[in-house]
């Protein structure tokens, strides 16, 4: 088999089971995250599930917001849905940011049916597309424990999907070694986000195919021309740009880190031979930025910022910095119940241990492309933290994993591509 209808050099046969094998142990740890963690015991989960209720409805809500620019800013856009009332998350995190306090403190019985009623979410001005799925699956429940469980199964299959695929693209390329950095990529945290009801585990699994793309193209550039590549960006990169303004922005870095490691050449060749898959790739790419850019504009509130260039902010985030990397190692519930800190460094020092060996044995251009992918990520944050949180709240690490996952993956591969030989 030839790179161009498929294959990959590295002899692994069958490179789908071995991925689906690498697979299952996250899959039954999501299963565990879906049944154990009480409903509504994610960041903003209740306001999510409304958000999706909402959607199944092609309901996108009514915005009520008042007060200054801080204010408007730091509800995230709150919006009025109607949702049977049935399902109301009404009273089932009573214990937000309460770590001392257990599930017992929920509502014992499910809401009156009183029919439809209209509810406030504090994601309406996230993009509404990938929240179908989610919203179907739970309105077909009968009570919102039920919605909290079907619509976290959905995402759950979705995100396992996506790594799937990821996986395979690895595989097919550079053999099943590669996955070890998959391995440390996925955080206890990214593992947390694929069974709870938000955009969060799909946009870091979606950008999981996306970097899985990359890193085999800085390997393998004529992998860009094998249809299968086009596939794997075709699903993965168009959940990433759908589940999150963010998501567009983590999709064009990748663009540009794919172009550094892959090289113009195979890229401009596709497009002067375009191959059908290759064309519905980019028409879907472009017209999902596009979706996403037209609902920024329409429904949400680009002009709401602050001052990115802040020396408060800049002092607020350089001292915030340490909780962020902790947090996308792993931090739980409503971000109340961290790791401990002995279990959560170790990841820490693996992955700065694997970021210096990259540095010391890659090549001159896996130096630069690490060291731009890194200081992207950092900037990235910064502006989230200052332009659209500071001084109410401050990113999160759950927010940066998907440009987070390049690094460990990409790393990986240069130390054992280069020590290997």
């Amino acid at each position: 088999m030839t790179d161009e209808d498929g294959g990959g050099p590295t002899g692994e046969h069958q490179p789908w089971r071995i991925a689906a094998l690498f697979v299952i142990p996250y899959l039954l740890l999501g299963i565990a995250w879906l049944g154990s963690n009480p409903a509504g015991a994610a960041p903003d989960e209740a306001d999510h599930l409304v958000k999706a209720l909402g959607v199944a409805r092609l309901d996108i809500g009514t915005d009520r917001r008042q007060g200054n620019l801080r204010e408007r800013n730091a509800t995230t856009t709150t919006r009025f849905v109607t949702i049977p009332s049935r399902l109301s998350p009404a009273g089932l995190a009573c214990f937000k940011h309460k770590p001392e306090v257990t599930a017992a403190c929920q509502p014992h019985s499910p809401p009156t049916d009183i029919g439809n009623i209209s509810v406030p979410t504090t994601v309406g001005g996230y993009p509404a597309f990938t929240y179908l799925p989610m919203g179907l699956a739970a309105e077909a429940a009968g009570t919102p424990v039920q919605a909290f469980a079907a619509a976290r199964a959905v995402t759950l299959l979705e995100t396992i999907l996506l790594l799937w695929l990821a996986c395979a693209h690895l595989v097919r390329w550079l053999g099943r070694r590669a996955l070890a950095g998959v391995a440390i990529a996925l955080t206890p945290m990214a593992v947390f986000c694929m069974a709870i009801i938000s955009t969060s585990g799909l946009e870091i699994f979606g950008a999981l195919g996306v970097v899985s793309v990359v890193v085999v193209a800085s390997r393998h550039p004529g992998s860009l021309k094998a249809w299968r590549t086009h596939l794997t960006l075709l699903i993965s990169g168009t959940t990433l740009v759908l589940s999150r303004q963010f998501g567009a922005v983590a999709m064009g870095t990748f663009v540009l880190l794919l172009l550094a490691v892959g090289g113009w050449r195979p890229v401009l060749e596709q497009f002067r031979r375009p191959r059908p898959l290759f064309v519905a790739t980019v028409a879907a790419l472009g017209t999902s930025t596009l979706a996403v850019v037209l609902w920024e504009w329409k429904f949400d509130s680009p002009r709401l910022v602050g001052p990115w260039a802040s020396g408060d902010a800049l002092a607020g985030f350089t001292r915030y910095l340490p909780y962020v990397v902790y947090q996308g190692v792993g931090w739980f519930g409503w971000l109340d119940s961290p790791l401990p800190i002995w279990s959560a460094l170790p990841w820490v020092i693996l992955l700065v241990v694997l970021t210096d060996l990259a540095f010391i044995h890659g090549l001159h251009r896996d130096r630069w492309v690490l060291a731009a992918a890194m200081t992207v990520t950092i900037v990235v944050a910064y502006f989230i933290h200052a332009a659209l949180l500071f001084p109410n709240a401050g990113v999160q690490g759950r927010h940066m994993l998907p440009l987070f996952v390049f690094g460990p993956i990409f790393a990986w591969v240069v130390v054992f591509d280069r020590l290997g030989k």
